[in-house]
């Protein structure tokens, strides 16, 4: 798979792999490296609309099902970001405080931190908005954390940019995301950590609509 995912250069090798795995799939379900390359490459190399956000979470939902946390960290990761894309809010929001309550190495606290707080941001949950923000600047402050995150955000991108075009971000709650995303796909320096967190203090309680 790995082979597979690095051969692929653009959107015809892209489809081409995917119709592939998509086969495989079908033949050795669930296949969990066969899954997480579809999702890297379609992510990187084709369109993200919503038909294929759907079928993702679809794979991942079967593909989870009785699957302890920690047996596939992967997996549940990507399905909280799938399920936050493919509008299942409070799925997704459910399920990210259900992994920070396992034993996450710090790339996967640090970057379910962000979808922690951002599903209940769009529920208007200010509440657990507040509280589960509050938790993640504090594991960034206090935590050794990676030298860079390894998640891919395109996909989270898209997500955000549709919610604020529809009006369900405020403009606190569009800077406040934009600058937890900012801190993620850049070296993670002490003095990021110190940005992001000046910046939540100046947008974070004007970002709930509720607040």
């Amino acid at each position: 798979y790995f082979v597979l995912a690095a051969s692929v250069r653009n959107a015809q090798d892209a489809s081409e792999a995917v119709a592939w795995l998509k086969k495989y799939l079908q033949i050795d379900p669930p296949n969990r490296p066969a899954i997480v390359t579809w999702s890297n490459i379609q992510v990187k190399y084709l369109p993200v609309d919503s038909a294929a956000i759907h079928q993702q979470y679809e794979v991942y939902k079967s593909a989870t099902k009785d699957v302890p946390y920690t047996e596939w960290l992967t997996g549940w990761s990507n399905l909280v970001e799938l399920a936050m894309a493919d509008n299942h809010l409070e799925e997704a929001a459910t399920l990210a405080d259900a992994l920070l309550n396992v034993n996450l190495n710090q790339h996967y606290r640090m970057n379910i931190g962000l979808y922690a707080w951002l599903t209940y941001l769009l529920l208007g949950d200010c509440k657990h908005f507040e509280t589960n923000l509050n938790t993640s600047l504090d594991f960034l402050r206090n935590g050794e954390m990676p030298a860079k995150s390894k998640w891919d955000f395109r996909l989270t991108h898209t997500f955000v940019e549709r919610q604020w075009s529809q009006r369900k971000l405020s403009q606190s709650g569009m800077s406040l995301v934009a600058s937890a995303l900012k801190l993620l796909e850049n070296p993670i320096t002490p003095s990021a950590i110190r940005q992001f967190s000046d910046d939540a203090s100046q947008f974070g309680k004007g970002a709930c609509p509720t607040n």
